[in-house]
């Protein structure tokens, strides 16, 4: 007669479930923030573009290549009056799709950060802004609240309980 293999406690299965979970709710938190984090830093330089604030230049394309996710435009950015280049190999913030090599464009410096003359990048930085932070407080819902109010305690008592040291 075979002996039955001894069962885990379930309270052990349990918490590893608990932190198998917590750590796959974390990962979508930590791209919101990220993604909130890198829009709102670069809102800042991108609305004094906007307005035409920061060191009035030319941007010469020395570099470009493109692959399945879009292209990398490299050059040489020069403020206007000066004959030689502020930055050498500054990449521009646009998507690179209608520049060619050797191709010249207004652009503004702000920053550290090369912008094409009227760009709208800020429009991009206020839609992630506007999508990312509902977004934010959906989880913040979903995954604290909710079942905080559902078990009538603390959510990180039960995701976080102690783990014995035997």
């Amino acid at each position: 007669m075979a002996v039955p293999a001894p069962r885990r406690s379930s309270r052990k299965d349990a918490r590893r479930g608990r932190i198998v979970l917590s750590f796959f709710l974390a990962i979508p938190l930590l791209g919101l923030i990220t993604t909130l984090s890198a829009a709102l830093f670069d809102l800042v330089p991108a609305n004094a573009v906007r307005k035409g604030q920061g060191a009035h230049g030319i941007y010469r394309v020395t570099e470009k290549s493109c692959g399945t996710h879009g292209c990398v435009i490299a050059g040489d950015f020069t403020i206007t009056g000066e004959s030689t280049p502020l930055w050498s190999g500054v990449s521009i913030k646009d998507d690179g799709s209608g520049l060619s090599v050797d191709q010249n464009i207004a652009a503004i410096e702000v920053d550290g950060s090369v912008y094409r003359t009227g760009d709208a990048a800020w429009n991009h930085d206020l839609w992630v802004l506007t999508l990312a932070s509902p977004a934010l407080a959906l989880w913040g819902w979903l995954v604290v609240w909710r079942p905080a109010v559902r078990r009538r305690g603390a959510l990180w008592k039960h995701l976080w309980a102690p783990l014995p040291l035997n």
